[in-house]
């Protein structure tokens, strides 16, 4: 039999080799060394794990010891329900990702989208961290000014003077921070990720997700800006990048501007948690505001609206009311207008603009009526 004091040696031999990994562990998560040095950090790691010999099976009732040592306290959930920063769109306490091509405005609308979480008071603080946009871009939407009307509530940290090294001691700063009021903005998400990093890499994104994650149990709501892989007219497209994007992010929406009606359209990608849906937004660029409006009003194209209205005149002119046929007909040879597009007006604008209802004295046909102005829902 083992003395005591050879038994205490093996379980301090032990413990301290339980340590190193872990600090190996740890280091191997450094932004700032390469794939050599991980790889050399790896094969010390299973060294060290071979040196460790597990001489008998856990028993029963030592591993339901060990399990309630950890298990989950149902007293920590008591008082925890989905908050919104934005109704339907932005959860308080999450990792929410917005997608578009470059250029579609997601700057824009997570700026403004700041705005409204700090003017509704339903958050303290909003940290932008950009590393994508140029300073004649950030004095365009006059980030100055907010600067000067928010204060220490709202921090703009730019590339020009934050480099990505002092970023990523920022993001190491964030980790251990107390975050429960604060707002962060990533823009653009890859471009955090470090020196030699691949977006394309689930491994690679996956490390800076846990960083992201970890940011984000301290407390903070956090919004990523991501790009599709390509300019695209339809908002199909995938975003770019490894899997692990999407996989790591509580929420993910795709974001269209219809510049004509000048608004934002969100599409929902990802739903874990709470109750999202496709929403839009009007937008105000001097002011940097942001408005929740009408799907159908902000989805309209400048050639829906006008053949709305030529239909909506029609309606009104006419003395008997109208088949969806003869609206058809009147549109398509009147007016010149493609079959398929005055159809696609037609069903679009129902419950908003007009209703269809039967006539009983007339077999029951199908006939449209504009809605009382009170009811149209334009905005």
């Amino acid at each position: 039999m083992e003395s005591i004091t050879k038994i205490k040696e093996k379980v301090n031999i032990a413990k301290k080799t339980v340590a190193q990994i872990k600090d190996l562990e740890r280091l191997s998560l450094e932004f700032s060394i390469n794939v050599q040095d991980r790889n050399t950090i790896q094969e010390e790691i299973l060294k060290l794990k071979h040196t460790l010999k597990v001489e008998t099976k856990i028993k029963g009732d030592e591993l339901d010891e060990i399990l309630h040592k950890y298990d989950l306290d149902p007293s920590l959930l008591e008082n925890l329900k989905v908050e919104y920063l934005i109704e339907r769109c932005i959860i308080k306490g999450e990792i929410t990702m917005i997608v578009a091509p470059p250029g579609a405005g997601k700057s824009s609308f997570a700026l403004a989208a700041s705005m409204k979480c700090l003017k509704d008071s339903v958050l303290k603080n909003v940290i932008y961290l950009d590393l994508d946009n140029s300073l004649v871009t950030v004095a365009d939407r006059k980030i100055d000014q907010i600067l000067t009307k928010y204060k220490s509530r709202f921090k703009y940290l730019h590339g020009s003077i934050v480099t990505k090294t002092d970023m990523l001691h920022v993001l190491n700063t964030l980790s251990k921070s107390e975050l429960s009021s604060h707002l962060i903005i990533f823009d653009s998400a890859k471009n955090f990720m470090g020196n030699g990093k691949d977006r394309d890499s689930n491994k690679d994104v996956s490390e800076f997700m846990n960083l992201i994650k970890q940011i984000r149990e301290n407390g903070a709501t956090i919004l990523l800006l991501h790009h599709v892989n390509k300019p695209q007219k339809d908002m199909d497209t995938v975003f770019a990048g490894a899997a692990a994007w999407m996989e790591d992010v509580s929420s993910s929406f795709m974001l269209e501007q219809n510049k004509y009606k000048n608004c934002f359209i969100l599409k929902p990608l990802k739903e874990r948690v709470g109750a999202l849906s496709q929403i839009a937004f009007s937008f105000n660029k001097s002011e940097n505001k942001i408005e929740e409006i009408n799907l159908f009003y902000a989805q309209e194209t400048s050639e829906d609206e006008e053949i709305r209205n030529v239909i909506s005149d029609y309606l009104k002119m006419s003395e008997i009311k109208q088949t969806y046929s003869q609206i058809l007909e009147y549109c398509t040879k009147n007016c010149g207008y493609s079959k398929n597009k005055v159809n696609s007006v037609i069903q679009a604008a129902k419950h908003h603009y007009w209703e269809s209802i039967k006539e009983k004295h007339n077999h029951n046909r199908d006939v449209f009526v504009l809605l009382d102005s009170s009811d149209m829902q334009d905005k």
